[in-house]
Formats: structure tokens, C-alpha cells, sequence
């Protein structure tokens, strides 16, 4: 919600949209997870292409183990480098996470067909605070 009045002031006052992220971070007090996942396929190979953003809206440094649950497929291109990838998951180990900053994390997976991995299902652990867009592992 405050992100579209911030739009509608900025629209109304002719003027660039301000950053809201101070704000947002004082209401909420939480790390948020969102992700995209979009599929391609090029000379009849298929890829999987995800995104996972974590954002901290808290006034700490916050430190926790991600995990992304994935079909068997060949994984490519993972970055930040992962913890290790085993049984069906990436693991990544993310430290000092700095208030008010969101880290992308992204990955490809090679040789699946479309509608294999159309979401990101993720975990956290070692985290406290409120994590929304995460189950505990």
C-alpha cells in the first residue's frame, strides 16, 4: 500500500518517487522473500531461470541459511555461490544482511520442460525475527 501512495504523491507533485524503504522498514520489522521463476527454450533446450530476492526490513544486520527446494535437474549459474547443493535443495549461507538492502539470488536449471519449477519454495533456519515468504526448516 505505501508504495502506491508514494507513486500517486509522486505522480500528483510531478515529482521522482521517494524512497520509501526507511519507512516501510520501521512499520514492518521483517525479512521479506519473493522470487520469479521464467522458463525459455532455445534450439529445443529447455532452461529454467529463477530469481530470489531477499529484502531486510529491519534496522539489523540479519544473518540466516536459505534453502530452495528443486526438481532433479543440472543447476547453472548460481549466484551468490551456494553452501552446497544436495538432496533436492540449494543451500545458502547469508550473512549480514544489511537493513534496508535487498540481495538477489539466481540460478538455472538445464534439461527441465515447462511447468516443472514454476515457483520457488523456500526455507530458512539460524534466522531470528519475523521471515515472511519462508517456511522453517
Amino acid at each position: 500500500m505505501l508504495p502506491e501512495i508514494a507513486n500517486k504523491v509522486s505522480n500528483v507533485l510531478d515529482k521522482p518517487v521517494p524512497d520509501i524503504t526507511p519507512v516501510v522498514t520501521q512499520i514492518m520489522n521483517i525479512v521479506y522473500l519473493d522470487s520469479k521463476v521464467e522458463y525459455e527454450k532455445e534450439n529445443g533446450e529447455g532452461t529454467t531461470h529463477a530469481e530470489i530476492y531477499v529484502t531486510n526490513y529491519t534496522p539489523k544486520n540479519k544473518n540466516m541459511i536459505l534453502l530452495c527446494r528443486i526438481p532433479e535437474a543440472m543447476v547453472h549459474g548460481v549466484s551468490p555461490q551456494p553452501m552446497k547443493i544436495e538432496g533436492g535443495f540449494i543451500h545458502w549461507n547469508l550473512k549480514d544482511l544489511e537493513p534496508n538492502r535487498k540481495v538477489t539470488i539466481s540460478f538455472d536449471l538445464l534439461g527441465l520442460d515447462k511447468g516443472d519449477f514454476e515457483e520457488c519454495e523456500l526455507f530458512y533456519s539460524k534466522a531470528r525475527g519475523e521471515i515472511v515468504g519462508a517456511d522453517q526448516a
